[in-house]
């Protein structure tokens, strides 16, 4: 596994404990409409009936075993020193900005290969072998557990992330929304000021860069008929998925919503415009929803106790340390009553600061997209040679070192 430089990933394997309660499949929540979800900016507390519905899209997840109904099955690796095993990857994907490279690496290493020529990597012939092993090891696994997966977000031309890569790869999956995205920016609604303010500061249409202009415009188009807003956790499993149930922490850590209109208005009330209102909108991060666990069995004859539950979730960055603490002691207590082998793995954010500031690199890549701007960050090395150009919008209005 290769870590990223912002976050820590964790896969632990649990000892087993005692038995857990079965579920009845959930039903899928309603999806919420476009004008919903710009209700949901504009009020704090909005109508009963839109927060029962949000209620429930933030505790329901999406499950569909439909690789299984088609009577597909695990790959089930083996080894000549461990004999057959469960190969687990856990990758946070950035959203699924670069969603070719993402499925590539898991199903096709010569079209991933090609990708990386195309892109005009530069990585050394030692780089590539490392690549090539590293992209074996995820055709074989039998269980992913994704983090920052979209479903129908401008960034992201509005895919269902974990379906389509569930779909490619032949295999079932859980969603549990994390996030809906309501901030007007992201939505593309509050549009005017940031793509005057980039256009302006690269203004040479002999730049290459400039390019990047045209992909701002194109992803900030608001589409009321395919923005969905939702952001989560995704396990995609070739065995088929039992007892999917979707939790959100008791302990959060920070509020999404108030703290981040909060500095909204504090920015708005000392009458500034243009670069800090450009500044202001690209930091902020406002929308609903709740830090959770996607929780769900699989069963087999071959796992050790004949199952095994898999815990996915993605631990809060902008908050203390002890408050991950208390994130993950909110999942042990969880899974106390478990007897049988159980596999904890996300995100954990493990740091000993709190997520802020941060970077405008990284506002401009959760705000936009394409990883061809990235600044050199991906979350495996893979992926970091597939987007070679390394480097991030170089936005020169006075953001380099502006914090939240």
């Amino acid at each position: 596994m290769v870590i990223s430089r912002w976050t820590l990933c964790v896969v632990w394997l649990l000892a087993p404990c005692e038995s857990a309660l079965q579920a009845q499949p959930p039903v899928d929540p309603q999806l919420l409409t476009y004008e919903e979800i710009v209700q949901l900016y504009q009020q704090e507390d909005p109508p009963s009936p839109l927060r029962g519905k949000l209620k429930k899209l933030l505790t329901t997840p999406f499950v569909r075993n439909n690789a299984s109904d088609a009577g597909k099955t695990p790959l089930k690796p083996s080894s000549t020193e461990m004999g057959s095993y469960l190969r687990v990857v856990q990758w946070n994907i950035e959203r699924g900005l670069e969603f070719d490279a993402i499925r590539f690496a898991f199903t096709d290493p010569k079209q991933f290969n090609a990708l990386m020529e195309d892109k005009g990597s530069k990585a050394t012939e030692s780089e590539r072998a490392r690549i090539r092993e590293q992209i074996g090891l995820l055709e074989q696994a039998d269980l992913l557990v994704l983090n920052e997966v979209d479903w129908g977000m401008n960034r992201t031309l509005f895919r269902n992330v974990a379906a389509e890569l569930a779909d490619s790869l032949g295999m079932n999956y859980a969603y549990g929304v994390e996030f809906v995205e309501v901030d007007p920016i992201t939505m593309g609604i509050d549009q005017q000021v940031i793509v005057r303010e980039v256009a302006e500061a690269y203004a040479d249409p002999h730049d290459s860069r400039a390019e990047m202009i045209e992909h701002v415009k194109q992803v900030m188009k608001p589409d009321p008929a395919r923005y969905r807003g939702m952001h989560g956790t995704a396990i995609l499993s070739r065995y088929r998925l039992e007892n999917v149930r979707l939790i959100p922490f008791v302990v959060q850590g920070h509020d999404w919503y108030a703290d981040e209109k909060k500095a909204s208005k504090a920015l708005k009330a000392e009458g500034k415009v243009s670069a800090a209102v450009f500044k202001e909108q690209l930091i902020r991060q406002v929308r609903r929803g709740e830090r959770m666990m996607l929780i769900a069995d699989i069963a087999d004859p071959d796992l050790p106790s004949g199952k095994v539950t898999v815990v996915a979730t993605h631990l809060e960055d902008v908050t203390t340390p002890a408050k991950r603490q208390q994130q993950l002691e909110e999942i042990l207590d969880k899974i106390a009553d478990v007897d049988h082998p159980v596999i904890l793995a996300g995100d954990m954010n493990t740091s000993t600061h709190t997520g802020v500031p941060i970077s405008v690199t990284r506002a401009l890549k959760q705000r936009f997209g394409n990883g061809k701007w990235w600044a050199e960050e991906g979350t495996t090395e893979a992926l970091r040679y597939a987007t070679p150009l390394g480097w991030a919008y170089d936005v020169s209005l006075g953001l380099i070192g502006f914090t939240r």
